[in-house]
C-alpha cells in the first residue's frame, strides 16, 4: 500500500508542472495585456467645442486632457506627454500659431502629432499655412464628428499621419 501512496503525489505534482508550463505561455503570448490607453490633449477656449470633442473620444475609448489657452497647453504637453493635440487655432494667452511653432521647435515636441481644429480659418491658403508650420492634420469644427474622429483614429493608428 505504501508505493501506491507514493505515486499519487508524483502524478500531482507532474499535473501542477503542465498547468504552470501552459500560464506561462499565455503571458508571453500577450494574453491578459491590454495595449495603453492613448493620450489626447485638447486645445480650446470655446468651452463647447471642447466639451463636444471629449465626449465623443472618450466614447471611442480615449484619455482626455482639456487646455484652455495657449500657455496650459504648453505645460499640458510637457508635464502630461499626450500621443496627440487637438489644437484650436485662436485661443488666448498664446495663438494656436504660436503654441504649434514652440511644439515644432522642442526635441521632445517637435515630432508630437498635432490636428488643427478651427471654425474660423478655412481658407486654402490658411490651411497651407498651418500645414507649413508643422500641423499633422485639420479639421473644420463645422465638419461632422464622425470626421473629426476618423482623422484622431487615422493619426493615432500605428502607420498614422
Amino acid at each position: 500500500a505504501a508505493p501506491k501512496k507514493k505515486a499519487a503525489p508524483k502524478k500531482k505534482a507532474a499535473s501542477k508542472k503542465k498547468t504552470s508550463m501552459i500560464k506561462i505561455t499565455q503571458v508571453k503570448s500577450g494574453i491578459g495585456y491590454q495595449e495603453r490607453q492613448k493620450k489626447v490633449l485638447i486645445a480650446d477656449d470655446t468651452r463647447m467645442a471642447r466639451e463636444m470633442a471629449a465626449e465623443l473620444l472618450r466614447a471611442a475609448g480615449y484619455l482626455v486632457l482639456v487646455a484652455t489657452d495657449g500657455e496650459a497647453t504648453l505645460r499640458a504637453v510637457r508635464d502630461e506627454h499626450p500621443d496627440l493635440v487637438i489644437l484650436d487655432l485662436l485661443m488666448p494667452k498664446k495663438t494656436g500659431f504660436d503654441v504649434l511653432r514652440e511644439l515644432r521647435k522642442g526635441e521632445t515636441t517637435k515630432d508630437l502629432p498635432v490636428l488643427v481644429m478651427t471654425g474660423v480659418h478655412k481658407k486654402a491658403d490658411e490651411v497651407m499655412m498651418v500645414r507649413k508650420l508643422g500641423a499633422t492634420g485639420y479639421v473644420s469644427k463645422s465638419n461632422p464628428p464622425e470626421h473629426f474622429l476618423f482623422r484622431v483614429q487615422q493619426i493615432l493608428s500605428p502607420d498614422g499621419r
